[in-house]
């Protein structure tokens, strides 16, 4: 990755104050797909000419999300056996109540393709060969299997995992979204974890024998990446952690490099 990122303040300062460099003619229009209210419109009657509908309107994010999502099937099986499975999904009652709910929380997303089209106009400012913003898409999986999904520049936002961390079906789950999960399932976290998803996907990291340190400057160009896109976000959402959590590790900094290395895992 080759960025140029830039340091402000005091010399005697480690703050980073991210610059906000002028990117109003960057032309990076977000507009979300609907891809659940499409789903949920089916019904016993026309689920086959809405399943049908819906492979051509969304094409690759279809198919990730009947196979790889929800893992239902094969789209390419000729007797669309995949569609009786999703019809089951969709007529589930509390599948509808979460679609309900989600759809009162996320009734109105302007917000949220306003902050992801500034952001992608700052990537493409800070990577000039990567000028494609991608298509992103919402939907409900009923928790999983991930909260953002990004392949073949499709953007896919997992809404019913941002409901809040009080979230009271979240409980329910709890085995798999242990509670340092669930306090990450705030809507300030969406962006964040968006550009993170597409930024993975540009600079993967497949190293076969990894070294910590290795991993750690790999995770800290992401990061930077990050404060350079959200110059206005706090580090607490980019990196997960609370602030008091990230005031400890600050205050703790010397401690943590002297046990990495006392115990040679770097």
């Amino acid at each position: 990755m080759s960025l140029l990122f830039i340091r402000c303040g005091s010399n005697n300062s480690d703050t980073f104050v991210a610059p906000h460099p002028n990117v109003s003619a960057a032309k990076t229009p977000i507009n979300i797909q609907r891809f659940e209210k499409d789903l949920f419109a089916a019904n016993a009657n026309n689920y086959q000419q809405v399943f049908g509908d819906m492979e051509t309107k969304y094409g690759v994010f279809f198919t990730l999300f009947v196979e790889q999502i929800m893992r239902l099937g094969n789209t390419k099986d000729p007797k669309k056996t995949y569609q009786k499975e999703l019809l089951t999904f969709v007529q589930n009652k509390d599948m509808h109540s979460l679609y309900d709910t989600v759809q009162i929380k996320y009734a109105n997303v302007a917000w949220l393709e306003k902050d992801l089209s500034q952001a992608f106009a700052y990537s493409q400012h800070y990577l000039p060969k990567h000028q494609q913003v991608p298509k992103v898409i919402s939907h409900i999986s009923a928790f999983g299997p991930a909260a953002i999904t990004y392949a073949d520049s499709i953007v896919g936002i997992n809404f019913d995992m941002y409901m809040g961390e009080s979230f009271a079906p979240y409980t329910v789950v709890a085995d798999q979204l242990p509670y340092y999960l669930r306090r990450r399932c705030e809507q300030n976290y969406i962006v964040p974890n968006t550009l993170k998803a597409y930024i993975q996907s540009l600079y993967e990291y497949n190293e076969p024998s990894p070294r910590l340190i290795d991993a750690m400057v790999h995770e800290g160009k992401l990061l930077y990446y990050l404060d350079m896109v959200l110059p206005d976000s706090p580090d607490s959402t980019k990196i997960g952690y609370t602030q008091t959590q990230l005031n400890w590790c600050k205050q703790n900094e010397p401690e943590i490099w002297a046990f990495l290395t006392e115990k040679e895992l770097l």
